[in-house]
């Protein structure tokens, strides 16, 4: 990235508190200063001006991607962009005594607010590694859009290559669809933004003059501006913009016949509008509350304001609760979702028959230990139909010019259903529960943790540096390269591998300005991702039988997950081209996916490599997110003076004038009981701050500072002349070792962890995975003890299956219409009884007819009750219209006419019409005669163009006072 900001010192390390401090950066907000091009080069691949171009078209930002914060922490004094080039004396000279503390911009300036390397090419030269300055005053600022998100047909593409071209300005504008950006081009001589590049614009007549020096919109931009951000606004960053549905993100899998599924109608702002009564404290508030931010929930890798965790409405809330809390909440919606607990009960869910540990502990339900989700949200799709994200192959650019690829087809994979071979979804722990996740796996350049190199050029040798992305595009560029997936079409070998880290490792010291030569790897950090959206019908969930989870050939145990494309074979030898992403669980075991994969009980990183033989990318099984290969627990033993706690091999130091491994950075962590009782009074720290090269010298480092760590504390360590150390504790103290330790670097053996066991609720204990999955697909409902509970399901009403008609079940009023219930369970004595919203009375019976008395949306409710009295409820809606022919809906159009007349027939008792347009425009119309010709302009735009015609769904909803009588609809086609 950038070197944002300059300390005010160097950064020291505190051997006595382990940390390193950083002078008065927090005070000292002064921009860090490349001094010159080649340096900026050097050690920069996208600045702030650069990240605004990129990275803002989906993360907008703010402050951040618009203010320069004040030189003493003032935010009352924050300078916009568009003002940095002429600094007010109350930014330079802050706190007003007369002396300016802050600073002043130049365009001559190599900052990361002023410059940015070209990698767009937006003077089009074709030179991608270019320095060029952004001018501002020029260019514009990047401000949040308000509309991006409330305006109901706004144009993310456009708006996306005004931001390619440093158009700033002009991106909000455009993206609005109200004028276009100015002709001007980019001055190549100057390598800045000439007067007007992107803040002059050209407003058409969406745009209208006002009073004074203001604007006004058309009414037809305001009809279309709407308090909840339409759900297809939330897709251009989440779903929508690309081939492939990013991680997680606001996918939706549903099909044809699933398009009116509730969670998709209620759309995203129906959950992420959050829980009225949540304050996170945000400058401006929505209804008083929880703030101008959408709402989200909690998953294992996120780091987006964590403030807002929590925050959404989740599956409880509405079905448990009611949809809101009334207690707190007056104005969110009530969904009217079903209680789901007698379903559960009935399926043995709510029986405490679980753990919600590994020590054998009965004390949870299935409920409690697994989220909503892993039932509920399935990918139901045929293998034609969606894409997702499998990988982000960070060894080039993409087609868009961006400096990593995740939307070519060979990173992407199909997406299947979950019993097929290769799964479309895997299973994690989140804070004890079982939750589906989807996995990205990123594949990237990595130098392979030298002491010698800085492979990023910041400064600090030694770490686990990955080369500048503009310093990789520079080596493809030289070789006709982008990612090696779209290159090779996705067969990677290792003699494609070989070749390009060959090629980065001849260039890199002339591109960092570093002498040594690099050792580059190729690594790959996989990420699973909790997924909420896609909720099944429950037809599709899984639980309905324990062997939709148990079982050797079922369930959420089984089954391969593909970590790349499905067109992809990524090859390379892991043992001499590849590097793991790090080691976990106190620095001992090499893993390839994020350390915050994460057991049952959150004690230990769930380490996973991904390679076959050493070469080839292999699918996972689902059970190793789940599960260790061997089960380890800490060890908590004390350790007295009789019992050091010593290396059991030789430290793996690097020798001299290798490159092969480093010790800088090594953490001991050793924990003090001095009174014997079992408890830490303190825990001493130290960091290895030097590259050690043997045990003598390791010593000496641990016994710099104020504080010796060597023998300044209750212990003391010494050479124990097998290559490693130990530590021995004082008479009358015990110690022991904190999980935190790099035991596996020192060599401390199972110091920290050892062996250990998971015990199953039938007493036994299990030592590995593979012992523990067969255990668990032992499980049958005798051994849960679970009898066969009464499932209610309504099966027809008026010979129509509800699970399969969409979007209501219509029958018309005063027909007898029957409804039947499928069998309760495969035995049982079961009685049923059915409610219906229009009436007070129930009705007996697992079959039985019944005259709808009312029109509109009638709720239908099924209770069945067994011999011990358990109970298993069901309820849909059915849309009762009234007797007679339907309505007809007619129009006329003319080839390249906006006007067209809509006209409707046999039209019941009515006395308004809503007209829903399709083309983001909707109108009431007052009438209640039995035929209507009405008229309506519709927009001739690009997006609603398809096969040579202008295309709109449009629907009118026919009401009777507050009753709706009946919905019709049909495409309008305009010719073109």
């Amino acid at each position: 990235m950038a070197h944002v900001f300059a300390d005010a010192t160097n950064p020291t390390y505190d051997a006595d508190t382990a940390k390193w401090n950083d002078g008065s950066f927090n005070l000292n907000y002064t921009p860090y200063d490349y001094g010159d091009e080649t340096t900026f080069m050097q050690q920069v691949d996208i600045s702030v001006a650069g990240m605004q171009m990129d990275c803002a078209e989906c993360h907008v930002g703010g402050g951040p991607n618009e203010y320069v914060p004040s030189p003493l922490g003032n935010p009352s004094v924050r300078v916009s962009f568009r003002d940095i080039y002429d600094v007010p004396l109350s930014y330079a000279d802050p706190d007003g005594d007369g002396t300016p503390e802050g600073f002043q911009f130049s365009t001559t300036d190599y900052t990361a607010f002023t410059k940015f390397i070209d990698t767009f090419d937006v003077d089009g030269d074709g030179d991608l590694l270019e320095v060029q300055t952004m001018d501002y005053r020029n260019t514009g600022v990047m401000e949040v859009d308000c509309f991006l998100c409330h305006l109901q047909g706004y144009n993310y593409t456009d708006r996306r290559e005004m931001l390619r071209e440093a158009k700033l300005d002009a991106s909000r504008v455009v993206g609005a669809g109200v004028g276009d950006a100015n002709v001007v081009t980019w001055d190549d001589g100057n390598a800045t933004a000439p007067a007007g590049y992107g803040t002059e614009v050209t407003y058409n007549n969406y745009v209208q003059p006002g009073n004074g020096t203001f604007l006004k919109f058309s009414y037809s931009i305001l009809d279309r501006i709407k308090y909840d951000p339409p759900s297809d606004n939330c897709s251009f960053c989440h779903f929508g913009h690309g081939a492939v549905d990013w991680k997680k993100r606001g996918d939706n899998w549903t099909e044809a016949n699933q398009t009116y599924e509730v969670h998709k109608v209620i759309g995203c702002m129906g959950c992420h509008q959050g829980k009225v009564g949540t304050v996170i404290g945000t400058e401006f508030t929505v209804d008083g509350n929880l703030g101008h931010d959408p709402a989200k929930g909690i998953g294992q890798f996120q780091s987006n304001w964590n403030a807002l965790d929590g925050t959404i409405k989740t599956c409880e809330d509405c079905h448990l609760n009611g949809g809101y809390d009334a207690t707190l909440d007056t104005t969110s919606p009530a969904y009217g979702a079903p209680n789901p607990t007698g379903a559960h009960q009935a399926l043995g869910l709510s029986a405490v028959i679980c753990q919600t540990g590994i020590d054998g502990t009965v004390n949870a339900s299935h409920l409690d230990i697994i989220d909503c989700a892993v039932c509920h949200v399935r990918k139901i799709s045929t293998a034609s139909w969606n894409t997702g994200g499998a990988l982000v192959d960070a060894t080039g650019k993409d087609a868009d010019g961006r400096l990593a690829d995740h939307e070519n087809i060979y990173v992407s994979r199909f997406m299947y259903d979950n019993v097929n071979d290769v799964t479309n979804l895997s299973y994690s722990w989140l804070n004890g529960k079982i939750i589906a996740t989807s996995v990205l796996n990123t594949v990237y350049w990595r130098d392979k943790n030298d002491v010698n190199h800085d492979v990023n050029a910041d400064g600090r040798g030694g770490g686990m540096d990955t080369p500048l992305m503009t310093h990789v595009l520079a080596v493809n560029m030289a070789s006709g390269w982008a990612a090696m997936t779209s290159d090779l079409s996705g067969n990677i070998a290792d003699a494609d591998v070989a070749t390009r880290i060959s090629a980065l490792e001849a260039a890199l010291p002339g591109l960092t300005g570093k002498p040594n030569a690099p050792h580059i790897k190729l690594t790959t950090m996989a990420v699973p991702f909790k997924v909420n959206h896609n909720v099944a019908p429950k037809q599709y969930a899984l639980g309905k039988l324990c062997s939709d989870c148990h079982g050797a050939a079922n369930g959420i145990y089984h089954g391969q997950y593909a970590m790349q494309g499905t067109l992809t074979n990524l090859n390379y030898n892991n043992a001499t081209q590849g590097t793991p992403l790090t080691k976990a669980n106190s620095f001992e075991d090499p893993t390839d996916f994020h350390p915050n994969t994460k057991n049952k009980t959150k004690t230990r990183t769930i380490p996973i490599r991904m390679f076959s033989n050493n070469t080839t990318m292999r699918p996972i099984d689902r059970a190793e997110l789940l599960y260790e290969t061997t089960f380890k627990a800490r060890n908590t033993a004390w350790h007295d003076d009789s019992s050091p706690i010593s290396s059991v091999s030789a430290i793996g130091f690097p020798g001299a004038g290798t490159t092969t491994f480093n010790t800088k950075g090594w953490w001991l962590k050793v924990e003090v009981d001095s009174d014997l009782d079992g408890v830490a009074d303190v825990t001493r720290t130290r960091m290895v701050t030097a590259f050690c090269t043997d045990v003598t010298a390791l010593l000496a480092n641990l016994a710099s500072g104020t504080t010796s760590f060597v023998d300044g504390f209750e212990f003391t360590i010494t050479d124990n002349s097998t290559g490693g150390i130990s530590i021995t504790a004082d008479a009358g103290t015990q110690i022991r070792l904190n999980p935190a330790t790099s035991a596996g670097a020192f060599k401390f053996g199972d110091a920290v962890w050892t062996a250990a066991s998971h015990t199953g609720v039938d007493g036994n204990a299990y030592a590995d995975r593979a012992a523990w999955v067969a255990y668990l697909d032992g499980i049958q409902p005798a051994d849960a003890g679970i009898g066969v509970d009464p499932v209610a399901d309504i099966a027809t009403i008026d010979g129509q299956d509800p699970d399969v008609t969409s979007p209501y079940i219509e029958v018309v009023q005063g027909n007898t219409v029957a409804v039947v219930a499928a069998d309760a369970a495969a035995a049982g004595s079961f009685t049923y009884s059915w409610n219906f919203s229009d009436s007070p009375d129930a009705v007996a019976g697992q079959s039985v007819n019944y005259q709808f008395n009312n029109t509109g949306l009638i709720t239908v409710f099924l209770t069945v009750i067994d011999e011990e009295n358990k109970i298993s409820q069901q309820s849909v809606q059915v849309n009762v219209v009234v007797p007679g022919p339907q309505t007809s809906f007619t129009y006329s159009a003319t080839a390249g006419s906006p006007s067209v007349i809509l006209s409707l027939s046999n039209l019941p008792t009515h006395d308004m019409l809503y007209y829903y347009y399709g083309d983001g425009r909707r109108e009431r119309v007052y009438h209640t005669g039995a035929v209507l010709a009405h008229g309506h302009n519709y927009r001739l735009r690009s997006r609603y163009l398809s096969g040579g015609s202008y295309n709109y769904l449009t629907s009118v909803r026919i009401y009777n006072g507050t009753t709706l009588v009946e919905t019709v609809q049909r495409t309008i086609s305009i010719p073109q």
